[in-house]
């Protein structure tokens, strides 16, 4: 009968532990509030807008708003210090600096112009991270 009581004891710890993960598991973005959730939202709206009408626009922008959710999340610092800090948050890290870098290039070098794959690429890499961040966004 103890060996019961032990058994059952064990399960329900590991499955009261499992619940709390899930739980933390979805709280990842709530401390974006649903005001700046809207915010982000339509500012994401409008970089893919400005995608192939303004792509240098749009990148400068995506890079701005994704800088703007980790300083909300708590994160301090350039936006570059940030991502070193927040490695382990992201899907694909290497991604977003591939994204960040090709922001980079259009703030720094004058004669820059990204391909069309470039800035799709940038774009969904911009994007996969403000998700990843816990940013809902279309």
């Amino acid at each position: 009968m103890q060996e019961y009581y032990w058994l059952i004891l064990i399960v329900t710890l590991i499955v009261g532990l499992g619940i709390g993960l899930m739980v933390l598991i979805k709280m990842k973005g709530s401390k974006i509030g649903a005001a700046n959730q809207r915010y982000f939202a339509q500012q994401w709206k409008r970089v893919m807008l400005d995608k192939y009408a303004n792509p240098a626009r749009a990148i400068m922008d995506a890079d701005k708003i994704l800088d703007k959710v980790m300083a909300q999340l708590g994160y301090s610092g350039h936006l570059g210090e940030k991502l070193k800090r927040s490695r382990s948050i992201f899907g694909d890290i290497n991604g977003v600096w591939r994204a960040h870098k090709l922001r980079n290039k259009l703030a720094h070098e004058l004669d820059f112009r990204p391909s069309k794959r470039e800035i799709d690429d940038a774009l969904a890499n911009f994007k996969r991270a403000l998700t990843d961040l816990g940013l809902k966004i279309r």
